[in-house]
């Protein structure tokens, strides 16, 4: 006869309990557990109740909020294991003896270096720190490479910067309401890696030194500070292969006197945004490049990602340090909220080769201060760059002040360098912008751009050299060019949206009367074209054109002498381009 079910959740526990584990073994329900398949499960719904239990035949579930799961008792010395397990999330010792050493409970049922945060001791949403327990969940995780915090629902928070140092590790949310929250508005981080600069070679360059985890992954976790803060919400530290899925990094509210970093790089080399959401007053991203003796800081890649400055913030900044922290006395400076921020420090002679940024929504919507998209900054003094090539391609740029921005940086903070990084972008918009392309006038400083479209904005450019290529659109733009087309090329000159309807290149005809020796043109071009343009031919034959002289060449019209007169009409096809660099 088939053992009667009893739900443990229908169990009360008690004194009694031991009792009626004894008396009705047989009724109890049968469920696997671990490697004891078909043994006999009991409820306990603390974790006291299950250290207190002296009858250890059977297996037990474990229902307090967040530590749910099947243990079952082994006897061996296992002192040292639990030792190494202070939040009791896989072992759990007998009251009777808190050391391990005559046995604990073992959770069951485990995947292989795979834990859940509330197993260690935390409990959610209750709006306290739990160090001692959030403590031990990352001591866990740094024990083996390739091990796996999950992070539950809820909001789980700390005060203590945390470290992750071995390499393959995952924090793993299960959807967007996992959130790691930093308690307060210190400066409490989440930190891959730990560099060392300590160490100063003979040339006086730091050499680079420290834990560097590799295959780091944040998938599904969501880091908000409580508040804005001065300083960054995350840190990559030391590491390689960083990636970061479907996160959402940000504060809860605006602050009119801090300055808040979403994520920071120092050392890191493949850093990968996917699907990602950010909201800082100041910087989403801050990308440092130092001056050491092995300058590799490079492959920043975003895709598919939100990035707003939507938070209020102060008016004015303090200047921030090499750290990229806000410094205290220093002399504010006017308050610029950037998406990406690329510092490039004294001394530093690399620049970065691989930068991404694919399909994302990069936006401003309250904040205080003229928002940039991609803004570099260099300490050093005279021409240097700070990226090599960037590649933009398929992104939204709504209401962001100045998208790509080589200039204000290096301005505010007078550094007395001048960035001339290079941009190739493509398929973007700009919506209600001032100045898309706002470099210097350094003819290093370039930018392509193919197939993107300008709506009602101030400026496309103001410094750089544009190469337009393909089909761009520019509409509706107070003043498109205000340094004037000369410093950009068109290779669709025929485009007239391309240059908001100043004509680059045209094309005609005119009907030229019997014995003219000249006649007068009007080209619709934008600006006098160049004599070595002009083109001609005879739509009839070209035999009366076998010589020909153009002169007063100006802003509407041109003219063209004929060797030959015609003897009839003839009909004079033409074609020219505005010169430019």
């Amino acid at each position: 006869m088939p053992a009667a079910v009893v739900r443990v959740d229908q169990i009360a526990e008690g004194p009694d309990l031991a009792a009626f584990d004894d008396a009705v073994e047989g009724s109890l329900a049968r469920l696997p557990a671990a490697d004891q398949t078909g043994a006999i499960l009991v409820p306990a719904f603390t974790v006291s109740q299950l250290q207190a239990r002296t009858n250890r035949k059977f297996s037990v579930y474990l229902s307090e909020a967040y530590r749910q799961g099947t243990f079952h008792f082994d006897p061996s010395n296992l002192a040292a294991a639990v030792a190494s397990d202070p939040g009791m999330a896989f072992l759990i010792p007998p009251a009777s003896d808190p050391t391990g050493a005559s046995g604990a409970w073992v959770r069951a049922n485990t995947q292989a270096r795979v834990a859940n945060l509330g197993w260690f001791g935390l409990i959610a949403n209750d709006n306290t720190a739990n160090e001692a327990a959030i403590n031990a969940a990352f001591s866990w995780l740094n024990q083996n490479d390739g091990s796996t915090l999950d992070v539950p629902p809820g909001t789980w928070r700390y005060s203590t910067d945390k470290r992750i140092l071995k390499s393959g590790c995952t924090l793993r949310g299960s959807n967007s309401r996992c959130n790691l929250q930093p308690n307060g508005v210190g400066q409490a981080r989440i930190i891959v890696g730990q560099s060392d600069e300590t160490t100063i070679g003979t040339n006086g360059r730091i050499e680079k030194n420290g834990i560097k985890p590799i295959e780091t992954t944040f998938k599904w976790i969501n880091f908000q500070s409580v508040g804005a803060r001065d300083g960054e919400i995350v840190l990559i530290d030391l590491a390689d292969n960083t990636k970061f899925e479907d996160c959402y990094i940000g504060h809860t509210s605006g602050s009119s006197t801090t300055a808040c970093i979403g994520v920071k790089t120092h050392w890191a080399q493949w850093t990968y945004f996917t699907r990602c959401t950010f909201n800082c007053n100041w910087v989403n991203v801050f990308i440092r490049l130092q001056a050491t003796n092995t300058e590799n800081e490079d492959h920043f890649h975003f895709d598919k990602c939100q990035m707003y400055c939507g938070k209020s913030g102060p008016t004015t900044v303090n200047m921030p340090g090499p750290n990229g922290v806000v410094v205290p006395g220093a002399t504010p400076v006017t308050m610029m909220p950037c998406a990406i921020l690329i510092h490039k420090e004294a001394g530093n002679k690399y620049s970065i080769f691989e930068l991404s940024i694919t399909g994302c929504h990069i936006g401003t919507f309250g904040t205080t201060g003229e928002m940039s998209g991609i803004a570099t900054r260099s300490d050093n003094v005279g021409d240097t760059r700070a990226v090599h090539t960037a590649q933009i391609s398929g992104n939204f740029f709504e209401y962001v002040h100045y998208p790509i921005d080589t200039v204000r940086y290096n301005v505010a903070y007078a550094t007395g360098g001048t960035d001339t990084s290079r941009y190739a972008t493509s398929g973007n918009s700009f919506l209600q912008n001032k100045i898309c392309f706002n470099g210097s006038s350094v003819s290093k400083n370039k930018v392509t751009s193919t197939g993107n479209y300008f709506l009602q904005g101030d400026s496309v450019c103001v410094g750089f050299t544009v190469q337009f290529t393909g089909y761009n659109s520019v509409e509706a733009m107070t003043d498109a060019f205000p340094n004037g087309l000369m410093r950009c090329r068109f290779s669709d000159k025929w485009n007239k949206e391309a240059c908001l309807n100043n004509v680059l290149a045209a094309e005609g005809s005119i009907v030229v009367p019997a014995g003219s020796t000249y006649i007068d043109v009007t080209h619709g071009l934008f600006a006098a074209p160049s004599a070595a343009s002009l083109k001609f031919n005879n739509l009839h034959g070209n035999s009366w054109l076998s010589t020909y002289a153009v002169n007063n060449v100006g802003a509407t019209t041109f003219r063209v002498h004929f060797g030959t007169p015609p003897s009839v009409d003839r009909t004079l096809q033409w074609s020219g381009e505005v010169p430019y660099i």
